[in-house]
């Protein structure tokens, strides 16, 4: 989705007030969008470097639900992810069938996920990996 900058000053007045934001992402909300697009893509970075946010409209699909709740009871990749899937399924039910705006910022070989349902312009989750 190209990035749009309704949805980059909604990120930035959701965000810079917000507890638990690291650092570096903070420092990517103070960017003017010119300077955002001038970023590289992830697959174009290197080990911490700070790479273009990527940003999508997803609708909360029951399939997608589903799968988390199977990735969840498989456990696969230990608890902790788990942990964190139980987070992302707990906040997403609540959407099914709704668009959401979801948005990935990234410095290698760290994420801090975003999702915003823009309707409310409410933050319904983000998880850091």
């Amino acid at each position: 989705m190209k990035l749009l900058i309704s949805h980059w000053l909604l990120l930035q007045r959701l965000l810079n007030s917000r507890q638990g934001v690291p650092k570096w992402v903070s420092g990517i909300l103070s960017f003017e969008v010119a300077k955002l697009l001038n970023l590289p893509m992830l697959d174009e970075s290197s080990e911490g470097q700070i790479a273009r946010p990527e940003m999508e409209q997803i609708t909360v699909t029951k399939e997608y639900l589903d799968f988390l709740r199977e990735q969840i009871k498989l456990g696969a990749r230990g608890a902790a992810w788990s942990e964190v899937l139980m987070s992302r399924l707990s906040a997403l039910r609540k959407f099914q069938d709704r668009q959401l705006l979801t948005v990935v910022f990234y410095r290698k070989p760290n994420s801090f996920t975003v999702r915003i349902d823009p309707e409310s312009e409410a933050i319904i989750h983000t998880e850091e990996c």
